[in-house]
């Protein structure tokens, strides 16, 4: 089911026409492509998500802390995925090709109706798997060169700021390489 986003262009739920999933071969369409596939296909039943972005209030005393290991979306590690908007989402049963919309749930539908539109919004819309793949944690592993590798200290300090560095036998502050 593609229910995220148009298959031909960059329309998702949230774009002001929503996204048009077709009832027959369940693909995500945008307004400006729905009548091509409805001329394609001649399935006049699509079901029409639209999502509207309600900003969340900030919580209060919330403190940014700084992580502890180097991870993204576990405890300690870098957090990315706050939410900071709600979505107030509303769905309808669009007839085309005359675009007339029905709001959803209605008990006047056809259950098979009803059921394949039940279908199509509870499907996985790959934003659990998006999830499991953002959050990672490094775990640093000791190559076997490097084990027992001795650092030997040879009395000079290198500076971070590319700036201050210079050739020892020349003085000369560019075209270090």
């Amino acid at each position: 089911v593609r229910k995220v986003e148009c298959i031909y262009s960059f329309d998702t739920p949230e774009s002001p026409d929503g996204l048009f999933v077709s009832l027959s071969n369940y693909q995500g369409f945008g307004n400006s492509f729905v009548d091509l596939d409805f001329q394609r296909s001649e399935f006049p039943l699509y079901l029409n998500m639209r999502w509207k972005k309600i900003p969340k209030e900030p919580k209060e005393n919330q403190e940014a802390e700084a992580p502890t290991k180097m991870a993204i979306g576990v405890e300690g590690g870098f957090q990315v995925d706050e939410e900071l908007f709600d979505y107030e989402k509303s769905n309808f049963l669009a007839l085309l090709p005359d675009r007339v919309l029905i709001p959803l749930p209605n008990q006047e539908l056809p259950e098979l109706i009803s059921m394949v539109i039940d279908g199509i919004l509870k499907a996985s819309d790959l934003t659990e798997d998006e999830a499991q793949v953002m959050a990672w944690e490094d775990k640093r592993q000791v190559s076997k060169y490097a084990q027992n590798l001795v650092q030997v200290n040879n009395g000079k300090k290198i500076s971070p700021d590319p700036k201050t560095w210079k050739c020892e036998e020349s003085g000369m502050k560019e075209n270090l390489w």
